[in-house]
């Protein structure tokens, strides 16, 4: 009996995860604006209505299709909830972490250093930008702007964008 306690409550796992991330995040919207006040029973109130009021659970039988559609809608109607209390500017940000927690654990997590990259542009990659330069093309110092070669070489110092110059250089390559 035990055991199987064990498994179910561990197929809810990445929904308890998703929801206290989703919740600390809620509360460190504070750091953005001291307005940004959101109380426990505000998310409980989401998580009722996502568990209660869901149409698109209707005639959802698998527990593991149902999983995945509490999931998707837990961010979205989290995100509608609390976009409505933010300042237009502030959409944005939110919006970024909500994607960051949602990609957080799948195969398609953005690593710690890609998301510093799109958070600061490259400026805490401590990379030299300049062995990835080294691969670009030649004529691509006539097309950008030393600004854009300099970004470009940092960002091919961030993981998934490490064959950046390789990969440049054979689509410039002339075809024989």
């Amino acid at each position: 009996v035990f055991e199987e306690i064990s498994r179910v409550s561990a197929g809810y796992l990445p929904m308890a995860v998703a929801c206290s991330r989703i919740y600390f995040a809620m509360e460190n919207l504070a750091q953005v604006h001291f307005l940004y006040q959101f109380s426990l029973r505000f998310f409980l109130d989401i998580f009722y209505e996502l568990l209660n009021n869901n149409p698109h659970l209707e005639g959802i039988k698998d527990p593991q299709e149902r999983l995945a559609v509490l999931i998707k809608d837990l961010f979205q109607l989290v995100f509608r909830r609390v976009s409505r209390t933010l300042l237009h500017e502030d959409h944005v940000t939110f919006a970024l972490q909500l994607a960051y927690i949602q990609l957080k654990g799948s195969r398609d997590e953005v690593t710690e250093a890609e998301w510093e990259f799109l958070l600061r542009g490259g400026e805490t990659v401590t990379s030299s930008a300049a062995s990835i330069m080294s691969k670009l093309p030649p004529n691509l110092g006539s097309v950008l702007t030393p600004a854009q070669q300099r970004m470009l070489g940092e960002l091919g110092a961030v993981g998934a964008f490490k064959k950046l110059g390789d990969n440049l250089g054979l689509a410039s390559a002339p075809a024989d």
